[in-house]
This record gives structure tokens, C-alpha cells and sequence, in this order.
């Protein structure tokens, strides 16, 4: 069930996206390669900055996901160059490391379920 992603989590995660750290975002190979694959003329940074703007957003709502890791992970849709997208990011327990384990198009078989 979608909710309001909580503020805190957001700074934090935030924080870890905005920082010039690479030690701080962990990101997936599938992550890497479906971002590729939609934006072939992307950056590799513009991803963190896409999610980054995106929990920025007070109004967005995400569900909570359960990883194989620790770490609070929530799913949430976001826009990129006017593209729909799907992402997925978590926040390991000491707060200072995020993984990102999606950002890719939303599956069309789902519909607006996250």
C-alpha cells in the first residue's frame, strides 16, 4: 500500500545520493543497465540526481519493500526527460549508505502498483 515515504528517510537517502562519495551509493548492475537502456545518452550521475529530485517531492508516495539486506527500501514511481519510471532505493541501518536497486520503467503487466 503506497504511503507517504517518511522525511527523514528521505534526507538521509538524499544526502547519500547529493554526495561526491561513491562509497555512499551502492548501485545495482541491473539498476545500471535498465537506466542505460532507457536514457543510452545519460550520464551515469543523473540517475542519483533523477532520484535524488524525486524524493525532494513532499507529495510522493512510495511503498516499503524487504530486501535480502538490512536496509529500509522503498519503491516509488518518478519522471525523468518526461519518462515514467520505477525506482527502488534503500537505506542501510548506520543512514551514511544507500543502495539503489531499481530505475527502470514500470512494468506494464503492474499497472500503477508498486
Amino acid at each position: 500500500m503506497a504511503m507517504l515515504i517518511p522525511e527523514e528517510w528521505k534526507r538521509k537517502v538524499c544526502e547519500a545520493l547529493d554526495s561526491d562519495d561513491d562509497k555512499r551509493c551502492v548501485v545495482r548492475q541491473r539498476a545500471l543497465l535498465d537506466w542505460a537502456a532507457t536514457f543510452p545518452l545519460a550520464f551515469a550521475y543523473e540517475q542519483r540526481v533523477a532520484l535524488s529530485e524525486a524524493l525532494r517531492q513532499p507529495e510522493i508516495m512510495g511503498e516499503r519493500k524487504v530486501m535480502d539486506e538490512p536496509a529500509e527500501t522503498y519503491a516509488f514511481f518518478f519522471t525523468h526527460e518526461r519518462v515514467k519510471m520505477y525506482g527502488k532505493v534503500g537505506l542501510m541501518p548506520d543512514g551514511s549508505v544507500v543502495i539503489i536497486y531499481s530505475s527502470h520503467r514500470p512494468d506494464p503487466s503492474k499497472g500503477e502498483r508498486l
